[in-house]
């Protein structure tokens, strides 16, 4: 049996309108538990932990400047912890993402700083340019090219390299 235009339009609706309700739904149906939860005894405790908040700090300053290694580390971990540490109290434009990569390409190698193993390097590009006679399949598009046409030392022709290049720029790009 298939389904007709409008009720394939309905099944299609009902899962968006179903997450975008739920939290309304619960928000209704738990509002008259808290209120009956909320009564004058956990009311009166509230204040009176409240109340404690003063006499808690001057045992954490006691802590604090105590000559006890141990303790005055535990009384700082304390009043970070639930400070500077606390996730309420740290905004997200304070928060920090994940740190900037930078990728750099064509540096040098280390070991082809020296004069003359750039030189060499250089001899070596010049030795595999010949008069472009001879071909060789590229390694990744396979075609044939001259071997003018590749870079030096490897087997992968210009046209490939730059493509690859031109990839991992976009993508670079992207994760930034």
């Amino acid at each position: 049996m298939e389904d007709s235009p409008i009720d394939a339009s309905i099944t299609g609706r009902v899962p968006a309108e179903i997450d975008s309700q739920i939290p309304i739904v619960i928000n209704e149906e738990l509002r008259p538990v808290v209120r009956e939860a909320l009564n004058e005894d956990t009311l009166s405790s509230i204040k009176k932990l409240i109340n404690l908040s003063p006499a808690a700090i001057a045992a954490l300053e006691t802590q604090l400047a105590s000559v006890d290694e141990k303790i005055s580390q535990a009384a700082a971990k304390t009043i970070l912890q639930y400070t500077v540490g606390h996730p309420a109290l740290v905004s997200k434009e304070e928060e920090s993402g994940p740190g900037k990569l930078t990728i750099n390409f064509a540096l040098p190698r280390p070991e082809f700083e020296s004069k003359e193993a750039t030189t060499e390097i250089t001899v070596l590009a010049e030795d595999a340019i010949d008069d472009g006679t001879d071909t060789r399949p590229c390694d990744t598009c396979e075609k044939e090219y001259a071997d003018k046409d590749f870079i030096a030392g490897s087997d992968r022709c210009i046209n490939c390299f730059n493509a690859d290049q031109t990839k991992a720029q976009a993508i670079l790009e992207r994760a930034t």
